[in-house]
């Protein structure tokens, strides 16, 4: 979901019954003003904040802050953001991935940020690979949220050998802001797992990337949104 000039968001998500179940929600927003802070429920329940990606200090920078929740309630409910003091957003889109097999005390590997530009719409020094490399172990999903500054460019749908893309949203325009919110995802097959998004011009953008830890079979991938 996405929305421009806003201090809320909310979006419906549908979880499946499976056991060992994992939630991870993605926030991308650019605003003429350093990062607010922003906070996530799932079916009114708080989700713990983990990664923040992008420089949060820059005005109209493209930023990624992501949350998670292990054991999250099953069926179809919604995800509410809220940005801190009321304040509004330019633009602002919301992505999530849900997982079951997951282990529920360690779910997560280490994050592997990366970004391009310095805020202000900075190309200098840009890239057109939008590419992060995550710490894996064979047979992990591996997945990657991105945000490209999609004023100059947009995803071109070429990916790293044996990744698929699972969405595509465009967010925007307002006041000359625009983002383009991609997801996709691996299995892993070595200790390390190169995540690239291609996008067709230079410019601004941010990434993470991470491994989802098995219980006890490799995790099962749930419909994205």
């Amino acid at each position: 979901g996405t929305a421009t000039n806003a201090s809320t968001i909310s979006v419906t998500h549908d979880v499946g019954t499976g056991t060992d179940r994992l939630l991870v929600v993605g926030v991308s927003y650019s605003d003429n003003t350093a990062a607010p802070n922003v906070t996530v429920t799932y079916d009114s329940e708080a989700m713990t904040a983990f990664s923040v990606a992008g420089d949060a200090t820059q005005a109209d920078d493209v930023r990624l802050q992501l949350f998670y929740k292990v054991d999250p309630n099953s069926g179809s409910n919604s995800i509410a953001v809220t940005v801190a003091g009321g304040a509004s957003v330019d633009v602002i889109g919301v992505s999530c991935f849900s997982f079951d097999g997951v282990h529920q005390t360690t779910p997560l590997g280490p994050v592997a940020n990366g970004s391009i530009g310095t805020g202000n719409r900075d190309t200098s020094g840009s890239s057109t690979a939008v590419t992060v490399t995550a710490v894996s172990v064979a047979g992990d999903y591996v997945f990657q949220m991105d945000v490209v500054d999609n004023v100059y460019a947009a995803h071109t749908g070429s990916m790293a050998s044996g990744q698929t893309e699972r969405y595509d949203v465009q967010a925007g325009p307002y006041d000359g802001k625009g983002l383009s919110i991609a997801g996709t995802t691996k299995v892993a097959t070595g200790t390390s797992t190169v995540m690239a998004n291609a996008v067709n011009n230079a410019g601004d953008w941010t990434s993470a990337a991470m491994s989802v830890k098995p219980s006890t079979g490799p995790p099962r991938f749930l419909p994205a949104q």
